[in-house]
């Protein structure tokens, strides 16, 4: 079989491009990675990189594949195939999507790759089976190697879990296959297969649990280890057809026993039934594992008279997995619809975990090989495959608006980023030709070449302030979005542009805004803005005492000024104006809001400036005119300030040319400061006059 290389392929991003501080993917948690209809999928870090381990392979057709790894490029955009440098060479798959497990299985401080395959339907009219396959991670990729009982035996691997079931702090594994094996790691990846002590044997049945007099298959698609006793210890779900069951462990042997009534799952008589997956939350509640049950049946409609797959889910509490009951919730009837392999993430990182699903139909194999179910018929919108959880480990459809070609795919999670509050997903761009056999012949397959963000705002409900006549910006997201205004204020006017929102106060009161995150991939709910606008304090009024005094009316917040220049440390309710000059203060209140700035006072009332041929006001004493005569310095316009004998100013006078003359008749008698700033360079002169 000739080995084949995929050279570089371009991906695109739709809304979130990451720079060269995009963080290292990293998953959390092993996950059961079957995504798409025809394909696999683990993504790992390792050694700086991101990686993409993948299967290409057909679950019902004779065409074989392999296990392939692309290096992914998440800051540049591109893929590419490193199989033979990860993997040492191409190792042909079985089945379609068989889930991978990415754990330190031997303990060595280094991960490694364990997948459990159970194989195709057609595969040269051999029963349905294949190999479980171990890569051994090592510093730079991976190695494959034998696990005996693991790796080395052919069968129908279909129900598996891995887990510290014991807590020794090694990685333990089960699967089934008929019957459900269970193996105990020492430590090293050695495994030791156990015993479960109510079994029995017949010839025409097989293996059975004897529970209560009773007997059940050991057959099971799905297993889950998860603590549902009062011990230390994990135990074994086991759901068998319409029946779970568990196996707890006591003194190093295995024991099943029933959870709940009879048959729980049991929705029709006579109708093939199958315990496919357990999932288990944490209820923030009870601080127990609620448990999910994806069960499988067949339902006959007018287009599948010989039956078509459809998924149930049940709920079992984790105060009492004896109840066991029907999924009840505003989505769409599962029992209509294949969802299977949800993936467990919290999507929209509100604390709660929710559920992710694809969707599958055997029928659109009658279309095959090349992508006619995706014409939508067949494909439920993607908000329907997004289960939302409230808290309470309840579920309900998502509310974001997908676009039309995103319903159409099925998505794979590239990254979940808890703090930026982002999802990158990888899907379908485009379909090209693999290579599949010796003989170069070809098969279409959907490559995921694209890269899209599903992107959640900082707060759902942001609440903010600002003062009146002020504005503020406002990135509601943590990575770069579009967004799009909903609902405007009637306060203050709010604008858009790239993860921006800026708004400017008009008035004083509450404002509620509402917005959006609108990309070429989706358009999420509306989001609030809460806005608080305060009124400013008052303007502060100058008063005098004594002869150097000056106070402000306002008893807290102050900040004073000279000649326009703020006053380090001058933030009192009083200041000795003892420089010559124009003193005005400002007050800022507790919540930031800053007032106007105060009339002007002129601070040392004694100290004047003689008049000069160059600088003079005349005449002195005057009446009903004042002339200001100024140097050729000054320019051509000046400002004219007259202060009281309090430092007031009582008249302000703009743009006065030398030599003109200015109306004062309206002034009582008394003492005067006039004061003649240059409009063109800030150049002063202040004199003293008296009126009579």
């Amino acid at each position: 079989m000739k080995k084949i290389i995929v050279g570089l392929l371009l991906i695109s991003y739709s809304v979130l491009g990451q720079g060269k501080g995009e963080k290292k993917i990293v998953l959390e948690r092993p996950i059961n990675a079957n995504t798409t209809y025809e394909f696999g999928d683990l993504h790992f870090e390792k050694n700086g990189k991101n990686y993409w381990l993948t299967t290409f392979t057909s679950i019902t057709g004779p065409e074989v594949d392999y296990y392939r790894v692309f290096e992914i490029k998440q800051d540049s955009g591109y893929v590419k195939e490193v199989t033979a440098q990860m993997l040492g060479g191409y190792y042909p798959v079985g089945g379609i999507n068989p889930p991978y497990y990415y754990e330190d299985i031997d303990n060595d401080g280094i991960k490694d790759i364990l997948i459990i395959d159970h194989g195709k339907e057609e595969a040269d009219k051999q029963p349905w089976g294949d190999y479980n396959v171990f890569f051994k991670g090592n510093k730079d990729g991976f190695v494959k190697k034998e696990i005996p009982f693991i790796t080395n035996e052919r069968q129908y691997y279909h129900a598996h879990a891995v887990a510290d079931f014991d807590l020794d702090g090694d990685i333990d594994v089960a699967y089934g296959y008929g019957s459900t094996v269970i193996f105990s790691n020492n430590g090293k990846g050695e495994f030791t297969k156990m015993n479960v002590s109510n079994l029995t044997y017949s010839e025409f049945m097989g293996y059975q649990y004897l529970i209560n007099n009773q007997k059940y298959n050991q057959g099971s698609f799905g297993l889950k280890f998860v603590n549902i006793d009062s011990d230390k210890e994990l135990e074994l779900i086991v759901p068998i057809s319409d029946q779970p069951v568990y196996l707890d462990l006591v003194n190093g042997v295995w024991e099943a026993k029933l959870i709940g009534s009879n048959k729980p799952f049991q929705w029709k008589e006579g109708v093939h039934i199958g315990g496919e997956q357990v999932l288990s939350f944490e209820n923030p509640t009870t601080k127990k594992n609620d448990l999910v049950y994806r069960i499988a049946s067949q339902k006959v409609t007018p287009n599948h008279p010989g039956g078509k797959w459809i998924s149930l889910y049940f709920k079992s509490d984790g105060t009492d997995y004896s109840k066991i009951s029907p999924f009840k919730g505003n989505f769409i009837d599962t029992a209509t619809v294949y969802f299977i392999d949800p993936k467990i993430s919290d999507i929209n990182f509100d604390g709660y975990d929710d559920l992710v699903f694809k969707e599958f139909d055997y029928t659109m194999y009658q279309n095959y090989p090349c992508c006619k179910y995706y014409n939508g018929s067949q494909l439920h919108a993607l908000n329907y495959r997004i289960w939302l959880n409230n808290g309470n480990n309840d579920f309900i459809p998502s509310t974001i608006k997908f676009a039309d070609d995103a319903n159409k795919s099925v998505y794979l999670f590239v990254k979940s980023d808890s703090k930026l509050k982002y999802n990158l997903l990888l899907r379908t761009s485009q379909v090209i030709n693999f290579p599949i056999d010796k003989d170069y012949k070809t098969k279409n397959v959907d490559f995921y070449t694209k890269i899209d963000s599903l992107i959640y705002p900082k707060a759902a409900k942001q609440k903010l302030s600002v003062c009146k006549g002020n504005s503020f910006k406002y990135s509601p997201a943590y990575v770069p979005v579009d967004l799009a205004i909903s609902k405007n204020g009637k306060l203050g006017s709010l604008t858009a542009s790239n993860n921006l929102l800026t708004y400017s106060a008009n008035a004083v009161g509450q404002d509620t805004l509402s917005y959006r995150f609108k990309t070429s991939f989706f358009e999420s709910q509306d989001y609030e803005l809460n806005i608080q606008v305060l009124d400013n304090p008052a303007i502060p009024a100058i008063s005098r005492e004594g002869s150097t005094n000056l106070v402000s009316s306002s008893a807290t917040g102050n900040q004073w000024y000279l000649n326009g220049n703020k006053i380090a440390g001058e933030i009192g309710q009083k200041i000795n104006a003892t420089a010559n000059g124009v003193y005005t203060v400002q007050v800022t209140d507790s919540n930031g809001c800053i007032s106007a700035i105060s009339k002007e006072t002129y601070g040392l009332i004694t100290a004047t400036e003689e008049a000069s041929h160059e600088s003079n006001v005349y005449p002195n004493p005057f009446k009903e005119q004042l002339i200001v005569e100024f140097p050729n310095s000054f320019g051509i316009y000046s400002q004219i300030k007259i202060f009281d004998n309090r430092g007031a100013c009582i008249l302000t006078q703009e743009q006065v040319k030398s030599k003109e003359s200015i109306y004062v008749g309206n002034l009582a008698s008394g003492t005067y400061l006039i004061k003649m700033t240059s409009e063109s360079n800030g150049l002063t002169k202040t004199i003293k006059l008296s009126k009579e």
